[in-house]
């Protein structure tokens, strides 16, 4: 019938005929990033043909923990009763607020002002590195942060032979 052909099932009613290989991956949040075998396809809800297994379905959203999951074979497939819905945990998150003079100031290798609130993951490793622009001279510090905490942080600039 009209319906069971793949370009037609969109404009049918679901109960008279959904694909055999359509996968519906429902992501928690919404609009996290849908990877398909490493190719962005959008941000979920999000509805995708199947052509050939194994597949890889990677989901991403910022401030959340990543998933990923490989559907080996066709046993797999059918189990999803094709729909896979994935929740991303949200990742605890605190604050670092920087402030250093005449220097880029880096945390965990992302150049932000001097002063902002950066927000990063909590009880994890923090390093918060200033460099000078002029020499490359530079000074680090690791640090951690806890979850909702706002830990402000002066980091005097590094000094250079004659100054």
């Amino acid at each position: 019938s009209f319906c069971k052909s793949v370009e037609a099932y969109k404009i049918c009613p679901r109960s008279m005929y959904i694909p055999p290989n359509l996968l519906e991956i429902v992501t928690n949040p919404p609009v996290a990033d849908v990877y398909i075998n490493g190719e962005l396809k959008g941000g979920g809800p999000l509805e995708f043909i199947v052509k050939k297994l194994p597949v890889k379905i990677d989901v991403h959203r910022v401030g959340y923990r990543k998933k990923s999951r490989t559907i080996q074979n066709q046993a797999e497939f059918d189990a999803l009763k094709n729909k896979y819905t994935v929740s991303l945990p949200k990742i605890p998150t605190g604050y670092l607020q920087v402030s250093s003079v005449g220097v880029q100031i880096f945390i965990n290798g992302v150049v932000v002002p001097s002063g902002q609130r950066f927000s990063v993951p909590a009880d994890t490793p923090i390093e918060v590195k200033v460099v000078n622009p002029f020499d490359n001279s530079s000074r680090s510090r690791t640090v951690k942060v806890k979850k909702d905490q706002v830990l402000p942080l002066v980091i005097d600039p590094p000094t250079s032979g004659g100054l």
